[in-house]
């Protein structure tokens, strides 16, 4: 379950966020199945978080910094991740379903059984990502 106090202050906007996790680096972040549903998260600092279920469908998350973070099961239906950085990203079995990822950098990141239908990856870097069983219908890869 979500970290209480580290949902309030996310809830009080990426500056406050980011602010705070320059403060503390060293300590884990725990958002899972926490419900973000459309929250404005752009270029926000969520490196190595552990976000397993949670709910981003519609969430603005352009630019943000997701690198080895634990998305395992998360809702990004929607959500637009265009020029996002989740390198080592697991998102094993999410959704992500008519989600941005264009320009996004998906290196190294485990997609297997996750949801791309209709999902924009133009331009994303994919290489070493593992998409076994990854649904892809009428994803635009193009250029990736």
């Amino acid at each position: 379950m979500a970290n209480q106090e580290q949902l309030s202050i996310l809830k009080q906007g990426v500056e406050v966020w980011n602010r705070h996790q320059s403060r503390t680096p060293f300590v884990q972040i725990d958002l899972s199945k926490a419900k973000l549903t459309g929250m404005n998260l752009n270029y926000v600092n969520l490196k190595g978080a552990k976000l397993s279920g949670v709910d981003l469908s519609s969430a603005k998350l352009m630019g943000a910094k997701l690198n080895r973070a634990n998305l395992n099961g998360a809702n990004l239906s929607k959500a637009n991740l265009r020029g996002a950085q989740l390198r080592g990203v697991d998102l094993s079995g999410a959704l992500l379903c008519d989600a941005d990822l264009s320009i996004a950098n998906l290196r190294e990141a485990q997609l297997s059984g996750t949801d791309l239908s209709g999902a924009n990856l133009t331009d994303s870097i994919l290489n070493k990502a593992v998409l076994v069983r990854a649904k892809v219908n009428k994803a635009k890869v193009s250029r990736s």
